[in-house]
């Protein structure tokens, strides 16, 4: 019977339309299908597809999708009299509540673009629930952390982060990106973020368009970053370039200033490097410990500093 089903387009089709009958969500409704036949001979964005048609009234079966022009938008799927963001927490909590959920990526964005006041909040009073609302939701789950490969977060402050980067599992969590969603570059305040695990056992690390300030050992665990300061004085460099040349796992970085540095002041300050022939300005080389092959290339402009491990045959340009 299933077999018949599955080689069936309409009647597949009629059982999406059962589904969608039943009230729950799409996703619950995706999950709840595809274990009561079986299969994934249904992608979720089909299945997606024709709920949302049948959401509309449209029920002919028989439809070819190769007429549609164009995906439908997310603003049409929202289910009239429901509060869009208590849909989309239903969805998340039921995907992530899987024991064995492991996610790639995890996006967190806030889009009030059509943002206008309700019920006496302003936009930053809405930003506060809808991140609360998301930091219920993770904390609700019947497990202690969730296991994510990657977070991407769209903030304004860090109190955003920390509604969600604490309820990641620490140790898969590879990689984090933070973005500022604001217009204009402002500070974001580090000191509760770098105590995390989280933080401690990632490898990657963007912050983009954020000032930030805090000591520069707290990113020598990461293998790449990225990250922009208000300042970076010499000293805290050369403490940077002392630790990763012993970081065997370090690969690259870049780092960033609104305040010029000195290059000039790099020769006096950073001691022994490896010479050039003939000698550049904005590059410099240090031996890597125990190994001959391998050196610790320094790339310093007045607002930008880049670190990586590289060939030491890179040294002739």
């Amino acid at each position: 019977m299933a077999e018949e089903i599955l080689n069936n387009e309409q009647v597949l089709r009629g059982c999406i339309l059962y589904e969608f009958t039943q009230g729950r969500p799409v996703f619950q409704s995706f999950v709840h299908f595809s274990r009561s036949l079986d299969t994934n001979s249904i992608d979720y964005r089909e299945f997606e597809f024709w709920f949302y048609r049948f959401y509309h009234g449209e029920t002919d079966l028989t439809y070819d999708t190769s007429l549609e022009s164009k995906k439908p938008t997310l603003g049409s799927r929202f289910l009239p009299g429901v509060d869009p963001v208590k849909q989309a927490m239903i969805d998340l909590k039921y995907a992530l509540s899987h024991p064995k959920m492991m996610l790639e990526e995890l996006k967190i964005r806030v889009l009030l673009s059509s943002y206008r006041e309700e019920d006496g909040k302003n936009e930053k009073e809405l930003r506060v629930q809808h991140f609360q609302s998301i930091k219920d939701t993770l904390s609700s789950l019947n497990k202690p952390t969730i296991n994510v490969s990657k977070l991407e977060m769209h903030v304004k402050n860090h109190e955003e982060v920390l509604s969600v980067l604490p309820y990641l599992t620490p140790g898969i969590l590879s990689e984090i990106d933070f973005h500022c969603a604001n217009t204009a570059k402002i500070r974001l305040q580090m000191a509760q973020i770098i105590k995390l695990d989280q933080w401690k056992q990632a490898e990657k690390l963007k912050i983009d368009r954020f000032f930030t300030q805090f000591d520069l050992k707290n990113l020598a665990h990461f293998k790449k970053f990225e990250v922009l300061f208000a300042k970076i004085s010499i000293k805290s460099l050369a403490e940077l370039r002392d630790t990763l040349i012993h970081c065997p796992e370090f690969d690259r970085c870049t780092l960033e200033t609104s305040k010029p540095i000195n290059v000039k002041s790099i020769d006096s300050n950073f001691g022994q490097e490896i010479p050039q022939d003939p000698p550049t300005e904005m590059y410099h080389y240090y031996a890597v410990p125990d190994s001959e092959e391998i050196v610790l290339e320094m790339c310093v402009e007045p607002k930008r500093i880049r670190f990586k491990k590289t060939a030491r045959k890179s040294m002739t340009r």
